[in-house]
């Protein structure tokens, strides 16, 4: 990630923490993380792995698509349904090379499928059709 990047993200780290109930400190110690490390994120100095970022999003109460990229707005306006936490929840629980690849394949997709501007949400929900039996892609 580009310096102009890291210092962008810091930024709205630093205004997220501000209008939260938080400091760095007690951030820190929620997310489970080193304040010297949440110090380094506003700074703009490094950037949390996506874990960290998912456990700063839940935390703060506001959007990863926001805190990552900028985009939209910092607070979601409605709850997470619970589809959307099933799915956070087996992200979460895959190895972070998995999470990584997943994240990489989720962005590609929502490029392709999204394009523009989009409301994504409603395209997306409108889109969706739920099957009875799905493969089970596991390879336990």
């Amino acid at each position: 990630m580009d310096e102009a990047a890291k210092l962008a993200f810091g930024r709205r780290l630093e205004k997220a923490i501000k209008q939260s109930e938080y400091t760095a400190p007690t951030l820190a110690e929620k997310i489970g993380r080193t304040k010297p490390a949440v110090y380094k994120w506003q700074k703009g100095q490094a950037v949390p792995g996506l874990d960290a970022v998912l456990d700063i999003c839940r935390v703060l109460k506001i959007r990863l698509e926001w805190l990552a990229m900028g985009s939209g707005s910092m607070k979601s306006s409605e709850p997470l349904s619970e589809a959307e936490l099933d799915l956070l929840n087996v992200f979460r629980d895959m190895p972070h090379t998995a999470q990584d690849s997943a994240a990489a394949m989720l962005k590609i997709g929502r490029t392709l499928y999204f394009g523009g501007d989009v409301d994504r949400r409603e395209a997306f929900q409108d889109s969706v059709t739920v099957h009875e039996e799905s493969p089970d892609y596991s390879t336990e």
